[in-house]
């Protein structure tokens, strides 16, 4: 029985997620993938993920508005960066990270406390509202990465079929962005709250809303507040007191 190689890296298997990988290349990491499951679910899902994204690009549109692409750019960013980085994560270049001391800001999948009790059921999105937040503050901390607020809640819309939460007018929107989601694409908004600072409203569509909330949930140093609107899900995240969080949320509508 042939082996499967062991020299396949996070680099290959981005390759072979972009399709940049030549025939003899591909196959071995094919062979690499049939025998490591949990990297074979991660590639299939950045493939879904990219699919998706071409999917989303390949309606028929007569002329499609600059917004529109700016939009769908939005997604690709945060396709992008989302795979990125889960292969940092999960990869030996993390270790480097880790030694200059820049896991702190990176980490991605902290544990998650829902308010009372450390067995409550936290749904899959909040833990996502906290990846899409610390991505987020990368972004914002990366010169090369503008932050963009400008948008258009009716063309976002009707691209992602989701519809985003009325702010406070006080509330200044200062970067919208769409990123990957397990029930599909999101909308993250980095809003600036007066008198208190910058937090992240998550938006997604849920496929089994549970109870209407708010709840808690904490992530290392940042706590979340999430809640059901029909079958839209929220979550507003950010590093202050669940109450003051809860009391923003009640101001979403």
């Amino acid at each position: 029985m042939r082996q499967p190689p062991d020299t396949v890296t996070d680099i290959d298997l981005a390759a072979y997620v972009d399709g940049q990988l030549d025939i003899a290349r591909k196959i071995e990491v094919e062979d690499y993938l049939a025998h490591h499951p949990e990297a074979a679910a991660e590639v299939m899902a950045d493939l879904h993920l990219n699919d998706t994204l071409r999917l989303t690009l390949a309606q028929p549109t007569e002329s499609p508005s600059q917004r529109l692409i700016a939009a769908a750019r939005r997604l690709e960013r945060g396709l992008t960066i989302e795979m990125w980085l889960r292969r940092m994560v999960n990869g030996a270049t993390a270790a480097a990270y880790i030694g200059l001391g820049w896991w702190s800001g990176m980490q991605l999948w902290p544990s998650v406390i829902a308010e009372g009790e450390a067995s409550a059921v936290v749904p899959t999105f909040v833990e996502e509202a906290a990846r899409a937040h610390h991505i987020s503050l990368l972004r914002a901390a990366m010169a090369s990465q503008e932050e963009d607020p400008t948008y258009d809640a009716e063309e976002i819309t009707a691209m992602t079929a989701i519809i985003l939460p009325r702010l406070p007018e006080e509330w200044k929107v200062m970067d919208v962005q769409i990123y990957p989601a397990r029930t599909g694409p999101s909308i993250e908004m980095m809003v600036s709250v007066p008198d208190l600072g910058n937090v992240s409203i998550f938006t997604v569509r849920s496929v089994d809303p549970g109870k209407p909330g708010p709840r808690q949930a904490h992530f290392n140093n940042q706590n979340s507040i999430w809640w059901y609107v029909q079958d839209v899900a929220h979550a507003i995240t950010g590093p202050f007191p669940a109450d003051e969080l809860r009391s923003l949320a009640l101001h979403i509508r």
